[in-house]
């Protein structure tokens, strides 16, 4: 027993060493994969859940980080670390009026968590589209590290939108200088080199990821587009035609062989490849515009009217939405105002709208409609244990009317989750309410199932009745 623990702790040491040295070079989704790797063996480790719960703060996977902070918080209390984690959070998802002044004295003071400040208040003001307090955060923090790989990355994407993207470049090759091997930061570069037209460039460097990963959306899309731009279109479709397999997800590519095909003079299979695009993603743009162009090509002007309709609709929504953000935004941040600025984001294809809609959900903890989104949204993507919370008030929210019906499936779903996590004390009153339930529909299999997860007391209680 003494060696399997001894090698279980070496075990999560490894993978801890391992995430350390990544984090070096901020390389967040790798130092992820080992720190997770260390909390299934150190599942009561209230620092790895806090560790855990800030690299998916730094990469926008929300939820994800909440649930870590509720379990850290639930082990440790409300640790100085924590709450630390709770500002930057607060700043990255743009209350940074509230938190700047509280956090900057961590860069002013040349504390160690520094570095961890200045990347939320950077986010915070491009989540704000501030473009100008995140170059002042970033170059700030460049003074006392002018080689943070994510400082760097951070500086691209703020000159690349203020319309520098020369400067851009030039801050994403020093990236790069510091860690050559990572192909995410190769994709960003080549993206700047399209749109300065230096495609030889680019081709060379897509040539290259291509070659490692052939279907890779990421890297097919600008390579096709590069071969487009220079002239060569016929490569360019050769090389959708090679790789771009019936189950490819990708809406992008699947627009973009629509609108080349249409210009190629194929109208039918152009609007294949269109609605398989817009099978996948109903908003995307291009596909949607490209669509009505081919349906007047093929004479059908009432169906390319109907979809010239809901562009404008869309169109309109887009207008809303710039509105809100310069408007609306600045002289009433209020849960209303982040919901409907998410609610029309993700209607528009913009996963980032989920920021804005947990901005909504942590001023209004308590707003029922909010819940059961998120509830709904992650389901459908195949990832409910991302709005944990959510079916937790759920599950609270419907009992309290009586409604029991609607708090089945949120008991459930619960009670599965803290079975499969071997922790069925975390929802005793959950089991306790199927057992009931079920025992009242007279289901003895399903009633018996969530028996056999209360505790030995409370069955020992039960058996004495029956």
């Amino acid at each position: 027993m003494g060696l399997l623990r001894a090698g279980i702790e070496a075990y999560a040491i490894y993978q801890i060493r391992a995430a350390d040295k990544y984090l070096a070079k901020q390389n967040y989704p790798e130092a992820k994969k080992h720190l997770e790797a260390a909390l299934k063996v150190r599942p009561q480790s209230a620092v790895l859940h806090l560790r855990v719960g800030r690299l998916c703060r730094q990469m926008f996977q929300l939820q994800e980080a909440y649930n870590h902070y509720r379990s850290a918080r639930e082990l440790e209390g409300v640790s100085e670390e924590y709450q630390l984690e709770m500002m930057m959070m607060q700043a990255q998802t743009g209350d940074l009026d509230e938190s700047f002044k509280k956090l900057w004295v961590y860069y002013t003071e040349d504390k160690p968590q520094a570095p961890l400040v200045c990347e939320a208040l950077a986010l915070g003001a491009l989540f704000e589209e501030s473009p100008g307090m995140a170059l002042f955060v970033t170059e700030n923090w460049l003074k006392k590290e002018p080689n943070n790989v994510q400082a760097l990355l951070i500086k691209s994407r703020v000159v690349s939108q203020m319309g520098s993207v020369d400067d851009a470049l030039v801050a994403v090759e020093k990236a790069l200088d510091q860690d050559p091997e990572r192909d995410d930061i190769q994709k960003v570069r080549t993206s700047f080199l399209v749109e300065l037209h230096r495609y030889d460039e680019a081709i060379t460097i897509l040539d290259r990821l291509l070659q490692k990963q052939p279907n890779d959306p990421d890297t097919l899309l600008p390579m096709v587009r590069c071969l487009y731009n220079k002239g060569e279109a016929a490569k360019a479709q050769e090389l959708l035609t090679k790789h771009l397999t019936e189950d490819q997800p990708s809406p992008d590519l699947w627009a973009e062989r629509g609108k080349m095909t249409l210009q190629l003079g194929e109208p039918e299979e152009a609007e294949r490849c269109l609605r398989k695009a817009l099978k996948i993603d109903p908003n995307h743009q291009l596909a949607n515009y490209q669509l009505a162009i081919c349906l007047r090509r093929l004479g059908r002007n009432k169906e390319a009217e109907q979809i010239d309709e809901a562009n404008r609709k869309r169109d309109k929504e887009s207008a809303r939405l710039v509105q809100i953000m310069g408007r609306d935004l600045p002289n009433n941040a209020s849960p209303a105002i982040f919901w409907e600025l998410g609610t029309l984001m993700i209607k528009g294809g913009h996963d980032s709208g989920l920021q804005w809609l947990y901005k909504a959900l942590e001023k209004d903890l308590n707003n029922p409609t909010y819940h059961q989104f998120f509830a709904d949204y992650w389901e459908k993507q195949g990832k409910p244990t991302e709005a944990l919370l959510s079916f937790e008030f759920l599950a609270a929210y419907w009992l309290e009317l009586k409604e029991p019906d609607k708090a089945l499936h949120y008991h459930e779903f619960l009670s599965d989750y803290w079975d499969k996590q071997k922790l069925p004390l975390r929802c005793v009153s959950v089991n306790m309410f199927l057992y009931d339930y079920w025992t009242k529909k007279q289901d003895t299999t399903k009633a018996n199932l969530y028996r056999e997860r209360l505790p030995d007391s409370l069955r020992a209680s039960l058996a004495k009745k029956d």
